[in-house]
């Protein structure tokens, strides 16, 4: 893998508004969007989900990362499609080590 003189790993022009929804979104967002879209209380979507509600909020605040095969399992009980939520796992790990997603420029982070 090569990078640019910025150290950009991976490039793809966006507009302004889907930058700032890129730099917002994280996995534990998106859960809980879909959740909500769902109309369903933690304790509802838990319990259809097959997990427990403290691991849903966990995931939700992001104060805890869902394996590959629950990050699967969460999108398809949700509705969702399973490989943006893996991308969003991707960019909440990359995050997690100083990288940044910046306009879908993957960067170490400054």
């Amino acid at each position: 893998m090569t990078t640019n003189e910025d150290n950009t790993i991976i490039d793809f022009d966006v507009t302004p508004e889907q930058k700032a929804w890129i730099l917002n979104r994280t996995l534990g967002s998106e859960i809980r969007t879909w959740r909500e879209c769902e109309a369903w209380s933690l304790e509802q979507a838990a319990q259809k989900l097959g997990i427990s509600r403290q691991a849903l909020h966990q995931y939700e605040t992001g104060k805890k990362l869902p394996s590959v095969e629950q990050t699967i399992r969460l999108a398809e009980g949700l509705g969702a499609v399973p490989e943006m939520w893996l991308v969003y796992r991707i960019e909440t790990e990359l995050k997690a080590v100083g990288y940044a997603v910046d306009s879908f420029k993957i960067h170490k982070a400054s």
